[in-house]
């Protein structure tokens, strides 16, 4: 991007190359400034209401979280959601300045934390600090009633990077080559590495917090099943499917997912089994017929597994409504967690009759792709 002008001696003034989106820089250090003004950059920020791009020069806030910090953090998100009444006010404050170092954009790590938070507007970080500021004065005088609801407002934040911090604090030990109690060996090794980490923190954290190992087992399924299914298409066809195009706005979603411009969610897999199945859908979609004919003799076998996931209940709850009740902290949903659902989840991914897992992997299309396309 090209500086414009300088505000001070930490701001500038930039216009973006490329698309001539004007913006501000914040500037960390001496900038590596080339001729005629260009710098490098990186977006993190936009203001709606300017119509303004945030850029930093540097990787100062990209940093990761230390892991005293991590450790720190965990430990008080884990009260927070499994015993708030072992809380005090200093962990609040901790809270409150999580949120606050994304807001004033002073620490190494402050866009890290940000990103693990799951990109909130600053409207409501701003609301976070000024909520914990209350419910930190309230713990004082030894009120716990407001806990609840503070938590169940911003769950979706606190179980984000609750989500992330717990990924990486227990990544040791995994031992992720050693399958999970009841598990086959030979499915086991078929699985990606990270769905095998996945599965291991899943059963590790459980007795630490039920309600965000769900979580670990809703990526890992998404994961694998694109990892079967879709990415052996895309990797197939990858020359063709550049140049499909979609003609109908109801498949659009299900097109996007084949030619690996959406990213495959739960909410999607209903949607493949009914659109591979419908002769429009394959007339609009070039993408979905030629996917209905990748499938050709496990097409029933693919439908059907796309109906298991769609139909099976957890607490009551569909999985892809489930799955998406905890990413966005639904209230609705989030009620309905606990221990048994957890256990209910686990048996319908690993344990006989439905056996989630098990069907992605014995239908898997990875072998349809010719091992050159590996290399």
């Amino acid at each position: 991007m090209r500086i414009i002008e300088y505000i001070s001696d930490r701001k500038a003034r930039v216009v973006d190359e490329n698309n001539k989106n004007p913006g501000i820089l914040l500037i960390k250090g001496k900038p590596n400034e080339r001729k005629n003004g260009i710098i490098k950059a990186w977006v993190i920020q936009y203001d709606r209401n300017q119509g303004l791009y945030l850029y930093a020069n540097a990787y100062f806030g990209k940093h990761d979280i230390s892991q005293g910090l991590t450790e720190r953090y965990v430990g008080i998100l884990r009260k927070m959601f499994d015993h708030p009444e072992a809380l005090v006010d200093t962990d609040i404050s901790v809270l409150k300045g999580m949120c606050n170092r994304c807001l004033k954009k002073d620490q190494w790590d402050w866009f890290t934390t940000y990103k693990y938070l799951g990109y909130p507007v600053h409207p409501v970080l701003r609301e976070f600090v000024a909520d914990a500021l209350v419910q930190r004065n309230k713990l004082r005088t030894g009120d716990y009633v407001g806990l609840p609801e503070f938590r169940r407002k911003y769950q979706f934040m606190l179980s984000s990077i609750l989500f992330h911090l717990t990924e990486e604090l227990e990544d040791e030990n995994l031992y992720v080559d050693i399958p999970i109690p009841d598990f086959d060996q030979i499915q086991w090794k078929k699985m990606s590495y990270a769905s095998r980490r996945n599965l291991k923190i899943a059963e590790r954290i459980f007795k630490k917090s039920s309600l965000f190992s769900l979580m670990h087992y809703f990526v890992t399924l998404e994961q694998e099943f694109d990892d079967h299914f879709i990415q052996p298409f895309i990797d197939l066809h990858r020359n063709k499917l550049s140049q499909t195009s979609c003609h109908g706005v109801r498949y659009q979603r299900t097109h996007d997912v084949l030619v690996g411009k959406s990213r495959l969610t739960l909410g999607a897999v209903n949607f493949l089994r009914a659109h591979i199945k419908s002769n429009n859908a394959c007339a609009k979609s070039e993408a979905v017929r030629m996917f209905s004919d990748f499938l050709e003799l496990k097409r029933d076998a693919f439908s059907e597994l796309c109906s298991l996931i769609a139909e099976t209940r957890v607490n009551g709850i569909p999985l892809p409504q489930l799955r998406n009740g905890l990413a966005h902290g639904d209230v609705d949903v989030t009620v309905h967690i606990d221990g048994a659902a957890f256990d209910n989840l686990r048996s319908c991914l690993l344990d006989p009759p439905v056996q989630i897992f098990s069907r992605i992997l014995s239908n898997s299309l990875q072998d349809s792709v010719p091992a050159k396309l590996d290399s």
